[in-house]
């Protein structure tokens, strides 16, 4: 989506977490969305968002391999997550370069 639409980012910053912590979220979302979602219908759809999700992320691991910085949020506090982003989004950039702002992807 981000290669069709033209954009080459400095950075893409991937966020891993446990499957468990993903599954919940995605569970809490779908039933925000729709209460009345009954229990066999909850779990094919959260099954079909795993493998969209594992399908996606092998093409932007591939496509992006240059610019992707992975983070393994599933040992750290969300202190250490947020201390980790903000040093990695401190891009410097020569003198040379453009003072345009950098485009990252989280």
């Amino acid at each position: 989506m981000v290669g069709k639409l033209g954009i080459i980012p400095d950075k893409m910053i991937l966020l891993k977490t446990t499957h468990d912590k993903s599954t919940a979220k995605i569970k809490q979302n779908l039933l925000e969305q729709d209460p009345n979602l009954q229990s066999q219908d909850l779990e094919a759809a959260i099954r079909n968002i795993h493998q969209e999700y594992s399908l996606n992320i092998l093409g932007v691991q591939e496509v992006f391999k240059s610019f992707l910085f992975e983070v393994d949020t599933t040992k750290l506090e969300k202190e250490e997550v947020e201390a980790n982003l903000i040093s990695m989004l401190g891009i410097r950039f020569s003198k040379q370069s453009s003072r345009r702002p950098p485009k990252i992807v989280i």
